[in-house]
């Protein structure tokens, strides 16, 4: 995380601003809830905190997501952990200051376990950007709730497509947001199956958001171009099992 740094003349506590974007916040996360901002020039603590009632979810890890960086002063930076409450197992969403480590609004808990969440890359008027959070149920939410743009609805209905992966089965499957009844649903477009008996998904690495996909040219003897286009929307799939062609000795 960029934009500010600790003044030389200044406390621990007291921040200014990084005019040349050297200085970094390190965001960590813990399994059990804890959170760190770490001074990337020499590991310092800046700020910790125990998240209460905040844990990994069982089948997934811990997402987050930065919906605003330090660099659109007078506002504050805003980021989200999207992690699974302890209790009960649903989703738990927590909003905060990714420079200072202070808690922006209230933990979102929501009735059911997450099954996929993302950023989506429209930035309102105010440089936020929200995120989109896909329960179990595929209902599917947008936070913050009060950021009610033309073009996020758009680009929800229109170029949003969720996948998600499971990692016990080897089950991938891909979906479709609609309005139904004015709310958002998910429907299932397509499923595979990406495992065979004794095989397991070790980890699923998707294009993040913002990342720009290059077209790589070859310059033909008649000075035209071949171009060779990489699909945006490849992921990337580790899978790990054993070989029963091959026998022990």
């Amino acid at each position: 995380m960029s934009g500010l740094r600790i003044g030389k003349y200044f406390h621990k506590e007291q921040l200014e601003r990084d005019y040349f974007n050297t200085q970094k916040i390190i965001v960590s996360a813990t399994e059990s809830g804890k959170i760190f901002g770490l001074d990337s020039r020499n590991g310092d603590v800046v700020y910790s905190s125990l998240l209460k009632n905040f844990a990994k979810p069982k089948d997934r890890s811990i997402q987050f997501y930065i919906q605003r960086t330090g660099a659109h002063a007078p506002f504050p930076s805003q980021s989200v952990l999207v992690g699974a409450d302890k209790r009960t197992g649903n989703g738990l969403l927590y909003f905060f200051d990714c420079i200072t480590g202070e808690q922006l609004d209230q933990p979102v808990t929501l009735n059911r376990p997450i099954l996929q969440s993302g950023l989506i890359p429209v930035m309102s008027s105010n440089h936020l950007e929200a995120i989109f959070v896909l329960d179990s149920d595929l209902n599917l939410s947008i936070y913050p709730e009060n950021l009610d743009m033309p073009e996020i609805t758009a680009f929800v209905k229109d170029s949003l497509h969720i996948f998600d992966v499971c990692s016990k089965t080897g089950v991938a499957r891909g979906y479709r947001v609609k309005l139904v009844n004015k709310a958002w649903k998910a429907v299932e477009v397509w499923s595979a199956t990406l495992t065979t008996a004794g095989e397991a998904v070790l980890t699923v690495s998707p294009k993040r958001p913002h990342d720009f996909v290059h077209s790589q040219g070859r310059v033909l003897a008649d000075r035209r171009v071949l171009y060779k286009y990489i699909n945006p929307n490849l992921v990337a799939v580790t899978v790990q099992g054993t070989d029963e062609g091959k026998k022990r000795e």
